[in-house]
Order: structure tokens, then C-alpha cells, then sequence
């Protein structure tokens, strides 16, 4: 018997049933390997039909709605408080609603994906990589995975403004949590900006800076339309992964 254990983070994922088929069957065949990993499973699975026993959907979104109308004037800014809920709340409340299949995404090689969430009223939705949103919507952004230590999350949009959301200020990489899904300690509201809206993970085992991810960002977005499609260009040694929300009209 190996003493190797599934990584929580992949474990949730097969438990939601987020998994691809051919990553859940290997997923399965690692925790018949593991001493009580069929008993992790089992576990993990009822502790999520408690939660959703005494947090109804219906309920969850209803406290949603009273969180958004406190913070309204929050809201109207561009980078909002995520309706004054802390990360592990907002985890909950994703858990509760029973969200999608994971995006799709695009990328290199690595376990480092990149989630985002959209509030609209009293609805949280997880998003698909190419799914519409319009101004005013506020998205929360998240990232998981279990290899890299250090990462940046940046966006550009349709008009060519690239913004840093990960680290809130421009330094020194972000030290990811890994193993774990992570909510980032803000959400984002889309402006008005034409076309699309694309967000970057930008990761590395080594310390970076914050710049490195920026400058390329701003590179995309100097050419156009190619922001919505191609990759950053970045040295050897970073992995990327991206999110596209195209803007459909108010």
C-alpha cells in the first residue's frame, strides 16, 4: 500500500463530481490505493449533504441578497467587497447552491485552475470559460491547485485596461495556498468595457514579481482582438491559465 493521498482539493472536486470522466477514474483508482481513501470519499460526501440540509439553496441566496443590499455603494466601484463575506463564507454559499462543472479552461501543463463566480441579485453561479456577462455584474475570482507556490492574477479587457487583482498591490507574487480552493479577498465588477473580459493565472514554483505578469498582460492588450485568444508571453518557467467572459451588451 502507497501512503500517497488524493489531494483534498481533487477530492472535493470528485466528490461535486467536477472531474473529467478519465480524471475522476483515476482519481478513484488513486483512493482504492489509499488506506481509508473510500472512507475520505464517503465522508467528504455526507458532510456536503448535511451542509445542504441546513443550508438550503433557497435560504443561501436569500442571505445573498441581504449581504449585496448592505454593501450597494461598495458594489458601485470597481473593485467591490465581496458582500462583506469572508472566503471560507463564500465557499459555503458556492458549495450550497450546487454549482456547475468546473470551467474550461486554457493552459499549460499543471493542476492550477482558475474559478470565477458571478453574483447576480440573489443567484451565485459558477461560470464556464466563454460564458456572456454584461456591466454591473460582480464576480468573484478563485484559484486552485496543488504544485506551484506562487502566482499573480491579472485581467484585460476589451478597451485594453489590464488590472492586478492578485496581490492587491503590485510586489512580490502571491503565495498560493495550495491543496485548496481559494477565494480571492475581493470580488470585481465588470465595467463597461467592449468585447470581453480575460483573466490570467500566472504561476511559478520560484518568487516572482507581480510585474512580470503585468508587462506581459499589457503586451497582449496593446494587440487588440488577440487579447481575447492568445496567450501572454512569458519566460521559461511560468504556467498560465486563462478565463474569458465576453460582454454582451447592457
Amino acid at each position: 500500500m502507497t501512503d500517497r493521498r488524493l489531494p483534498d482539493y481533487l477530492l472535493e472536486r470528485l466528490a461535486l463530481g467536477e472531474l473529467p470522466e478519465e480524471a475522476a477514474r483515476a482519481a478513484q483508482e488513486e483512493l482504492a490505493r489509499e488506506p481509508g481513501g473510500a472512507q475520505r470519499l464517503s465522508d467528504l460526501r455526507a458532510s456536503d449533504a448535511r451542509l445542504l440540509a441546513r443550508h438550503p439553496s433557497q435560504a443561501v441566496a436569500s442571505e445573498i441578497a441581504r449581504r449585496q443590499r448592505a454593501v450597494v455603494v461598495q458594489l458601485r466601484r470597481r473593485r467591490a467587497g465581496w458582500l462583506a463575506a469572508s472566503a471560507g463564507v463564500f465557499a459555503a454559499v458556492v458549495l450550497a447552491v450546487v454549482l456547475r462543472p468546473a470551467p474550461e479552461q486554457t493552459g499549460i501543463k499543471g493542476e492550477a485552475a482558475l474559478l470565477v463566480y458571478r453574483s447576480r441579485g440573489a443567484q451565485v453561479e459558477q461560470l464556464q470559460s466563454g460564458a456572456s456577462a454584461r456591466a454591473g455584474d460582480t464576480v468573484q475570482l478563485a484559484y486552485a491547485g496543488e504544485r506551484q507556490a506562487y502566482g499573480v492574477i491579472v485581467s484585460v479587457d476589451g478597451a485594453g485596461k489590464v488590472t492586478l487583482h492578485l496581490p492587491e498591490q503590485e510586489g512580490e507574487a502571491a503565495r498560493l495556498t495550495r491543496d485548496a480552493r481559494t477565494e480571492l479577498s475581493h470580488a470585481y465588477e465588470l465595467d463597461a468595457a467592449p468585447g470581453f473580459e480575460r483573466f490570467f493565472l500566472v504561476t511559478s514554483d520560484s518568487p516572482f514579481r507581480a510585474s512580470a505578469a503585468l508587462e506581459a498582460a499589457r503586451k497582449l492588450a496593446a494587440r487588440g482582438d488577440a487579447a481575447r485568444t492568445e496567450p501572454l508571453t512569458l519566460p521559461k518557467g511560468f504556467e498560465q491559465r486563462s478565463f474569458l467572459l465576453l460582454k454582451a451588451s447592457p
